[in-house]
């Protein structure tokens, strides 16, 4: 955020109001177990995540093939359980959860404080940054049919980007689709 001058949503008022309300819609829309806790907000205030995107920076070297469990597991942690994510006690239970050897999280917690990670951290910021990125989740893609990549903000463009990559869009639960 400080690289774009973006301020987090909870800070302004009226749209904090708004997420509390959104979040819960949002919940039911996608059947995700998304908690709207206070505890959540003053977390990613006071502490951030800074420690959780470096533990992925030194998997994402270390152990790719477990990226997306930890990814999911660490958001989980957080947006449903309310549960703290910057800890080694917090890493290795998240770990374990999907598998993965206490020695390998140990390693993984031991490079997340490395000049390596935190530089490579700062890095890949620096690559979104200049492709647009002002927040997250933020996503490019390249469509075959221009080979031009495009910029996608926000999990409510998910529709969009799956025309612009020509791929038909079921939504989050096709099965409960109704008829309009």
């Amino acid at each position: 955020m400080n690289l774009t001058g973006n301020r987090p949503p909870g800070l302004l008022p009226a749209r904090s109001q708004y997420m509390a309300m959104d979040i819960t819609r949002l919940r039911q829309f996608v059947d995700v177990p998304i908690r709207n806790s206070s505890f959540t907000w003053n977390y990613i205030m006071t502490n951030g995540t800074l420690a959780a995107q470096r533990f992925l920076t030194a998997a994402t070297q270390l152990c790719p093939e477990h990226v997306e469990a930890l990814s999911r597991e660490l958001w989980l942690r957080l947006w449903s359980k309310g549960v703290e994510i910057h800890t080694n006690e917090a890493f290795l239970d998240i770990a374990k959860r999907i598998g993965m050897k206490t020695e390998l999280v140990e390693e993984l917690c031991v490079r997340s404080k490395s000049d390596e990670i935190k530089r490579r951290l700062k890095e890949t910021t620096q690559e979104a940054v200049d492709l647009g990125a002002f927040g997250l989740p933020c996503m490019e893609v390249t469509p075959p049919t221009t080979g031009k990549p495009q910029l996608f903000f926000g999990s409510d463009r998910l529709e969009l980007l799956a025309h612009v990559m020509g791929f038909p869009w079921k939504g989050p639960q096709p099965h409960l689709r109704g008829k309009l």
